[in-house]
């Protein structure tokens, strides 16, 4: 396995994955998170750094998390904001969700052994499950944030088609 943490920026390697991964446009646009990235920067978390966190194996990469950190690495979150719906990982291919989050556990580890907190949110019901499934040295709290709006629908496709049309 090899780890690595690459610097959210601008940078004109970094492509979005929304073309070949079709599960939340959101969430596999590497832009949006360049964007989110830029704009909590300059507005709220002006010491914090941030990255995507990959994990590769051979010449495939297995999954990869935006992430950020305080400046001395130790305090680790998602790169989320309120209008997240969920957290979860750009992935190039299928692997159990217990499997992925065990995986971000060995990669941040190694990449940082002195890390001391990761706040993941928001996470859906079968992703705290996957957490809880994995193996590894977490200790977890699972709380709530709020009781904000949910959709049940079966995939973005289907809820975009429910919607009315104004």
């Amino acid at each position: 396995m090899r780890y690595i943490l690459n610097p959210l920026t601008n940078h004109p390697a970094l492509e979005s994955e929304a073309k070949t991964n079709h599960r939340l446009l959101w969430l596999d646009d590497l832009n949006w998170f360049l964007a989110l990235a830029e704009f909590q920067r300059r507005t709220q978390h002006k010491e914090y750094f941030y990255f995507l966190l990959e994990v590769w194996c051979d010449q495939q990469r297995l999954l990869a998390l935006p992430i950020c950190c305080n400046t001395d690495g130790r305090y680790w979150s998602t790169l989320t904001d309120v209008y997240s719906p969920t957290a979860d990982f750009m992935q190039a291919q299928n692997t159990p969700g217990n499997l992925n989050w065990q995986l971000l556990l060995q990669a941040l580890s190694a990449l940082q052994p002195g890390w001391v907190r990761l706040l993941l949110c928001p996470l859906q019901k079968q992703q705290c499950q996957d957490v809880i499934n994995s193996e590894g040295a977490w200790f977890g709290a699972k709380y709530s944030f709020s009781t904000n709006w949910q959709a049940s629908t079966t995939s973005v496709e289907a809820y975009w088609q429910q919607r009315p049309s104004q």
